[in-house]
């Protein structure tokens, strides 16, 4: 990471499922990756929304026998990166409704927008790119999930550099469970979206600092906490 400047207040956005739709094509993209890796077809899993890529990755070479070493899951993660740009070739990412509002809105708030996503850099920015929306975040706060084995040590490393470059507050931006437990478990307050694969109520049992139910009937309610943190 870069030198970024001190006293900022830093949101860690989540992508899949909070900024970008996940559509149901992209739902067993990291069991087509494995099976490319391996060579074989393997049997149809349920993957864990929140996860890293490289801990979906692991977990699918690992359920199918192999004991992936950490170049081995480089070069699994490589060709997820490729099946993935060819697909967004084919299908673009479509916003969630009200995103770009909310990051424009963030950032007159006083907000630097950046990123703390499950995904490779390369699946990351092409994504947001698809989406219109690349511009919209800071490169001195991008957390990808490459290389954390899960998303309990990815927001572990995003809040120890946000604490070393000396900012004033952070908060991630989730549609998971797993958003939220990371979050709270590394002393960050957390934001709830209901426009992934969980209903509102299910995310409410993890007591998120707020919960909403999208960006665009929850704008007014994500200014006036923003506000109320930067206090």
């Amino acid at each position: 990471m870069s030198r970024p400047k001190p006293n900022q207040r830093v949101i860690l956005w989540d992508i899949d499922g909070t900024l970008v739709s996940s559509r149901a094509s992209r739902a067993d993209k990291h069991v087509k990756a494995a099976e490319v890796f391996l060579g074989r077809d393997l049997p149809i899993q349920k993957r864990s929304a929140g996860k890293t890529d490289r801990q979906i990755l692991y977990d699918l070479l690992e359920a199918n026998g192999t004991n992936p070493s950490p170049a081995a899951l480089t070069e699994a993660l490589d060709v997820l990166d490729k099946l993935s740009l060819t697909e967004l070739n084919l299908c673009p990412v479509l916003c969630n409704p009200g995103v770009l509002n909310a990051l424009q809105a963030a950032r007159t708030a006083g907000w630097t927008n950046g990123l703390l996503t499950g995904n490779t850099p390369i699946r990351a920015q092409s994504k947001l790119e698809s989406a219109g929306i690349h511009v919209h975040f800071n490169s001195d706060f991008t957390f990808f999930g490459h290389e954390a084995p899960n998303r309990h040590e990815l927001v572990a490393a995003g809040a120890s550099a946000i604490q070393s470059a000396g900012c004033l507050a952070a908060i991630v931006i989730g549609d998971t469970p797993l958003d939220i437990q990371s979050a709270q478990s590394n002393g960050l307050n957390v934001v709830a979206v209901a426009t992934g694969p969980f209903r509102s109520e299910e995310l409410s049992e993890y007591e998120p600092s707020l919960l909403i139910s999208d960006l665009e009937s929850g704008i007014s309610a994500l200014v006036d906490y923003l506000r109320l943190i930067a206090e």
